[in-house]
């Protein structure tokens, strides 16, 4: 983990949530974000 919101926007496009937990493509991806890093990710 430990990647930044701005990298996986960049790799998997635009977040549909907010800032603190992302969510990207569709339902298949949560990403929670702490520290401006990745730290815990749901598929």
């Amino acid at each position: 983990m430990d990647d930044t919101l701005e990298q996986f926007v960049e790799e998997y496009g635009d977040n549909k949530n907010n800032k603190y937990i992302a969510h990207f493509k569709g339902d298949t991806m949560l990403v929670e974000f702490e520290t401006h890093c990745a730290v815990n990710m749901a598929i």
